[in-house]
């Protein structure tokens, strides 16, 4: 029995084996992709990558600050810009800027007079203030501990004291109890405690206004001296103006280059977000950016003939290698070979597209088509 089970495992193996030999066989590719295949191997003649469809330049967004309102887009796809010429949009904020900085600019050309104004009542408040303080101190002397008032205060508590002492003294007596109450103790001693909160609220009163009148002088010291400096330095007023003139042209929306808008995000009315509004780019030249694994690089040269299709379009639109990037990435265009090689690390090689196709290099911006440089 053992050794039929071992007989049989043993031919399942072999079946197996030779199975995976034969899908191999069926699905190997009769021609690999020469970019798939070492670089340096005799015989190679092209190389094969993807890459994508891109204006001369890049594209350039235009954004703005979230929570601004578009009130009147005045440029659509296709319009032609001029760089920091063509206003893109009105904002619904720009009236309110402009009123802020001629605001600014009014105060600005106005302060001198204003500015002789706070300074004449900032004195007259210190005057104010100095006349207060020497009251409060007056006050608070009034009410010392050996000030008249504050004897006849004590002498008030003292009287209040031996009142009240005697009336305990006569309550407790059997002979004249009868004529003294429980209430007129009670009524004695709120008297006593009467007297010994006015004192103390005397002599708090004087000690808060003291300090509260030193406060405020203090206030009006530092206003008179805020009033000269304001008055010796007028620039804090140009720099106001100034703020408010470049927060104002700086919300007008120029566009940024040359060119022609190629997408529109928003709309009339529409909030801005954390997206452009729109995007720019110059499409008189366009180009491919193909990534390059970095074991072909030391194939491509500058000048050197492309071959770029699609199945976007007929043609097969040709151009010359113009630039090598030396920075080494990831690849982020997927190989529609599914025998392609995979996390291969890839360089930008930018290549010019002939004037011949330009026109329709122009309809397909952005696309993903595959490059085939010749190499031999």
């Amino acid at each position: 029995m053992l050794t039929s089970k071992i007989l049989w495992n043993s031919v399942f193996i072999v079946l197996g084996v030779a199975l995976g030999l034969f899908i191999n066989k069926i699905w190997e590719p009769q021609e690999r992709l020469p970019s798939d295949s070492p670089p340096t191997q005799d015989g190679i003649e092209t190389v094969l990558c993807e890459g994508r469809l891109m204006p001369l330049g890049g594209i350039r967004k235009v954004a703005t600050i979230p929570g601004r309102r578009i009130s009147v887009l005045n440029v659509a796809v296709g319009s032609v810009v001029e760089a920091g010429q063509t206003k893109l949009c009105v904002m619904e904020d720009e009236q309110t800027l402009l009123l802020q900085w001629q605001l600014a600019e009014s105060r600005r050309d106005d302060a001198p007079l204003g500015i002789q104004q706070r300074k004449l009542a900032a004195q007259l408040n210190r005057a104010e203030a100095s006349a207060a303080l020497a009251l409060a101190r007056f006050n608070q002397e009034k009410y010392a501990d050996d000030s008249p008032e504050v004897s006849n205060a004590d002498q008030q508590i003292e009287a209040s004291q031996k009142k009240l002492e005697r009336l305990k003294s006569l309550a407790k007596a059997p002979s004249t109890s009868g004529f003294i109450s429980v209430q007129d103790v009670i009524d004695q001693e709120l008297q006593l405690q009467q007297a010994k909160n006015e004192k103390r609220g005397m002599q708090e009163a004087t000690n808060l206004a003291v300090e509260s009148a030193q406060e405020t002088f203090q206030l009006t010291k530092e206003l008179v001296e805020l009033a000269e400096n304001t008055s010796r330095n007028g620039k804090t007023l140009d720099l106001v103006a100034a703020s408010a003139k470049a927060q104002y042209e700086n919300s007008i929306l120029l566009a940024p280059v040359s060119g022609e808008v190629i997408r529109v995000h928003l709309k009339n009315g529409d909030l801005v977000s954390n997206l452009p509004l729109l995007e720019i780019a110059n499409v008189e030249t366009m180009t491919v950016q193909a990534e390059v694994f970095n074991a072909s690089l030391g194939l491509i040269r500058v000048d050197q003939a492309v071959k770029i299709t699609s199945p976007a379009f007929p043609e097969v639109m040709t151009g010359k290698v113009t630039a090598k990037s030396n920075y080494i990435g990831g690849a982020s265009l997927q190989n529609p070979n599914p025998f392609a090689m995979v996390d291969q690390e890839t360089a930008i090689v930018t290549i010019e597209i002939d004037p011949d196709f330009s026109e329709t290099a122009r309809k397909y911006i952005n696309l993903q088509v595959s490059v085939e440089f010749e190499v031999r």
